[in-house]
Order: C-alpha cells, then sequence, then structure tokens
C-alpha cells in the first residue's frame, strides 16, 4: 500500500481522524453534512477564536501540520472562506483526497446592540484604514491579533482594548460581514479617501467638545429659535467620527470657541468635513457580499446645497386591529410611509419611516418631538406617555367614535362589538391606538397645504434633515 512519511495511508487517515476526534473534543459539535467527497462539522462556542485557537493546538499537538508551518506537506488550513459562516473555517485534506471542513459559529446569533455596533465598525473601520492599508479588508481573513492591531486607532473610552476584541470575536456572521463593507466603503469613499491617517471616535473626549458647543448654542437660542429644542442625535444622528489622528479635545475645543450660532457651527462642520479632518457618519446593517455589496455613503445636509426635496401628504390609515396608524406620504415621487405606533410595551410611541415593502430607512421622530413639531405647526398635542396609557382602556367608546370619522372601519365590521373588546386589549394595544387616533383626529381636518407641511416637517425630524439646523455628515447605506 501507497505510504505517506513512511506510515500506510490507511493508518496516516486513521491518526488524521483521531486527532479531529482529540481536538473536537468538549466542544459542542454538530455535522451538518456527511458526503464522498467532504464532511463538515460545526462547532459553536461562546468564543469562536478561542475554540478555534483550542482546535488549531489539539491539531498541532496530534502532529497534523498546518500548511504554513510545512507548505509542501501541510495538512490543515485554519483560513478557508466557507459559505456557512463569515469566519475563517478550518480545511483538513485526507489522503483519499477528501477533506473535512470545521465551520465556526457563535452560540448566540441574535440581535446585537447599538453600543456593540458602533464600537465593532470603528475597530474594522481602523483595520482597513491604518492596518489592512492595502486593498479591501476580507471578513474571512480577520482573526483576534488585527482587532488588537486596530484598536489604538479608535478612540472608544468605554471599551477598553481587551473587551473591545472580545465583543470582535463574538459578532455573528451577519454583523461580521456588515462591518467588513462598512469599513471598505468608508475606506474608498470620495468623502474620505486621501484624507489624513483617521483615528476612529466613539463617544470620546474629542467628539464631545463638538456636542458641547451644540449644546450650548441650544441653550442660548432655543427661545429665538425653536426648532433647535432637539436632541443632539436631529442636529447630527452621526454614530462615530473619523478624526485626523494628530487632533484632540483641544483642537476642536479652539476651534469651536466663536461658534456662537447654529449657522456658524455647520459651516465649521462643513468645512472639516471638506478639508476631511473631522467626518461623522450615520451607521446601518449593511449586507449583501464584501468588499462593498450595495452599500454605499451620501452626504447629507451639506451647507449651501440647493433644497429640492418635496414631500406631499398623501392618507392616513389605521388598520382595526393594528396597534399602527400610517401616514402615507410621497417624497420626490416615491411613495413611502411613516408608522405611528408604541415601540415598547411601555410605550415608546414614534413615528418610524418606512419605504416600500416596510423595510425602515429614513430614521424616527419621539413621542416628545411629534408634540414639539405640532406646536411649530400652531397645533394642539397628544397627551404624555403616562396620562395616554392611564386613559386608553377608558375610551373605548371615542375610540370607535374617532375610527368611524376616519373612515377606519371596513364595511361589515362590528363597530360596537370593537368597542367592548378596549378595555381588556392589552396596554400596548390600547395605548398605542389611542395615540395614533389622537394624533390623526389633529391632521385630518387640516388644509391641503398644512398636511404637506406637517408631513414635511414629521419626515425631516424623522430623517435629520431639518432645514437651517442639521449639521452636514455621511450616511452609509
Amino acid at each position: 500500500m501507497a505510504k505517506k512519511n513512511g506510515v500506510d495511508r490507511s493508518e496516516w487517515s486513521r491518526q488524521v481522524h483521531i486527532a479531529i476526534n482529540k481536538a473536537l473534543r468538549g466542544e459542542q459539535t454538530q455535522i451538518k453534512s456527511a458526503g464522498p467527497k467532504s464532511t463538515v462539522i460545526i462547532l459553536r462556542s461562546k468564543d469562536r477564536q478561542a475554540a478555534k485557537d483550542r482546535v488549531t493546538q489539539a491539531l498541532k499537538d496530534e502532529k497534523i501540520v498546518e500548511k504554513k508551518d510545512a507548505p509542501g506537506d501541510g495538512q490543515v488550513d485554519h483560513h478557508v472562506k466557507h459559505a456557512l459562516s463569515a469566519f475563517p473555517a478550518t480545511k483538513v485534506n485526507l489522503v483519499d483526497k477528501s477533506w473535512i471542513y470545521i465551520v465556526y459559529k457563535g452560540l448566540h446569533q441574535g440581535k446585537v446592540s447599538t453600543v456593540v455596533a458602533e464600537s465593532t465598525q470603528c475597530v474594522f473601520g481602523a483595520l482597513a484604514m491604518r492596518v489592512n492599508k492595502n486593498g479591501s479588508l476580507k471578513e474571512n481573513e480577520i482573526c483576534a491579533t488585527d482587532w488588537a492591531k486596530a484598536y489604538p486607532y479608535c478612540d472608544i473610552p468605554q471599551l477598553p482594548k481587551e473587551k473591545a476584541v472580545k465583543m470582535c470575536e463574538q459578532l455573528n456572521d451577519e454583523w461580521i460581514i456588515s462591518n467588513t463593507i462598512g469599513a471598505n466603503v468608508m475606506k474608498e469613499d470620495k468623502h474620505i479617501a486621501g484624507g489624513p491617517d483617521y483615528k476612529f471616535h466613539r463617544g470620546s473626549k474629542t467628539v464631545n467638545e463638538i456636542y458641547k458647543c451644540f449644546a450650548a448654542i441650544k441653550k442660548a437660542n432655543k427661545k429665538m429659535h425653536p426648532r433647535l429644542d432637539v436632541d443632539q442625535n436631529k442636529w447630527s444622528p452621526a454614530d462615530i467620527y473619523l478624526i485626523n489622528d494628530k487632533w484632540g479635545p483641544d483642537n476642536i475645543k479652539k476651534a469651536l470657541a466663536n461658534c456662537k450660532d447654529i449657522a456658524v457651527l455647520n459651516q465649521q462642520m462643513q468645512t472639516w468635513l471638506d478639508e476631511k479632518n473631522v467626518i461623522g457618519v450615520s451607521l446601518k446593517k449593511m449586507v449583501g457580499t464584501p468588499p462593498v455589496g450595495n452599500a454605499k455613503i451620501v452626504l447629507k445636509n451639506e451647507v449651501g446645497d440647493k433644497d429640492n426635496l418635496e414631500v406631499k401628504f398623501v392618507k392616513l390609515e389605521s388598520p382595526t386591529n393594528s396597534t399602527s396608524g400610517y401616514m402615507h406620504i410621497k417624497v420626490d415621487n416615491e411613495i413611502k410611509r411613516i408608522n405611528f405606533r408604541n415601540f415598547t410595551d411601555a410605550g415608546g410611541f414614534s413615528g418610524e419611516v418606512l419605504t416600500a415593502g416596510g423595510a425602515a430607512r429614513h430614521g424616527k421622530i419621539g413621542h416628545g418631538p411629534i408634540n414639539k413639531v405640532l406646536q411649530l405647526h400652531k397645533l394642539g398635542t397628544i397627551d404624555d406617555n403616562n396620562p395616554g396609557r392611564a386613559k386608553a382602556h377608558k375610551s373605548g367608546k371615542w375610540m370607535r367614535t374617532t375610527m368611524k370619522n376616519l373612515g377606519f372601519f371596513s364595511v361589515g365590521d362590528d363597530q360596537k362589538a370593537w368597542e367592548d373588546t378596549i378595555p381588556q386589549s392589552s396596554m400596548n394595544f390600547a395605548s398605542s391606538k389611542y395615540f395614533v387616533l389622537q394624533l390623526f383626529e389633529i391632521i385630518n381636518p387640516l388644509t391641503v397645504e398644512q398636511k404637506d407641511a406637517l408631513a414635511d416637517s414629521f419626515y425631516r425630524y424623522a430623517g435629520s434633515i431639518i432645514p437651517d439646523l442639521s449639521a452636514p455628515y455621511l450616511k452609509m447605506s
């Protein structure tokens, strides 16, 4: 029988299988598929990199040599791209010209918090632009040592290096792909490429100097400029900032010292963006195939740019058994909807802009800001959260009458039976419907021009594109 390194092929193959069994001992594994040419084993763990390190060492202990250590004779490749995971897989070549894949997956594939999403995007961005300067970042070639190298080019004070790297290691496939695409599209964008060496900031002292300036302007001027009474994120929804690595808090503070008006502050933000020294970026979960998928970056609120956006009111709608009320609008001839509803069981009444198909694409306007916009248009307001929730279950008759007046019941609906369900319905349903109907009762009798103006304000507030207020920033989508 043919031999390999002086050992029968059958014996060599047996040793490889024994080595793999030892390497996977104690791990949470599943055989995904087993065919004549390949076997795919899924290994799940809280920390994919640590699990992979254990497998790597165990195979090495059993003399199953990695290709990089023995290019002409190595049997293992730990940097293989596999369709089942964005994290690099291990491929073990067998002497019968078949192979075994070990695919690493996390234990949890659920939601990622805002802190994790934004902080890890900083690390991926720094990896693409400060460590791997040549070419695009590849999602299947990233490991813990890469993230550790990228961390010094980030300023995310709430996350020490070890914790930030751990967050990156524990990302699921969707977020590894999203962050990889995000990093690559930033690297290639015309507003960023060719600039200085950047540091990636989230919640840093340097960024805080910018928001301190906005807060001071808001406090001094909001009585004269009512639209200034907004959350800082509606002034600038940037989630992270790319800032010249040579600049710190003192540079920003000095440059903003004479900014006493929102127009002056926005002009400074535009100048910094044009000079590629301070760039705010609003993030979004990216989908598609790296390097950049279908992602793009668009400059929003450019100072001096002519605003040709046209928003028109279309109609109101609220299905009887839905917590939602929809304001249909036309934005530059594209139909969108603002979905008003409770977004949590405790309340959270807000309006979220949806595009065709129901996907959220343009941000939210919260309960308080809805009332502020109504006040700016000299209209009545809806109840605050707690008073509204206290009234909701007792307001079945009013809700039924309002539903009827707004034309929301369908032919054949038993309106009295619907009214009778309100006291027994969940707090989420009753209060959400109550707020929707309060809001729509205000809107319905307005003139066409008033409805258009209100729709325009709601839409612009949700998207942080408020005229003469919102700062320039880059929006990733």
